[in-house]
């Protein structure tokens, strides 16, 4: 039987890249990320989901610098449940994580 929990949580980055997400000349996030991501964050809070999207990385754990493969480690090591990205599906990264098409 399921068992609805009293509360969920879920946390998502969005990787940096043009025209995805990025700042605009306003300093202001925008991109096709940070739209699906506001979208996520509607349902979530709709469903009673505590959704946190990390974009402006003040923690330092992501960067514009930070490889692919070296973000999926963020999702394996439980930091982020979801990565919002443009990354190709290779079969080694398939064995890894799971993708979603968007």
């Amino acid at each position: 039987e399921y068992v609805q929990p009293d509360s969920f949580s879920l946390t998502s980055a969005v990787m940096h890249q043009r025209p995805f997400a990025y700042k605009n000349e306003n300093g202001q996030w925008e991109g096709y990320f940070i739209d699906m991501a506001e979208q996520l964050e509607d349902i979530a809070k709709e469903d009673g989901v505590d959704f946190t999207i990390d974009i402006d990385f003040d923690d330092g754990v992501l960067s514009d610098t930070l490889t692919y493969d070296g973000s999926l480690n963020l999702l394996r090591d439980g930091t982020y449940d979801m990565i919002l990205g443009d990354y190709y599906m290779t079969s080694e990264r398939s064995q890894q994580v799971t993708f979603a098409p968007s």
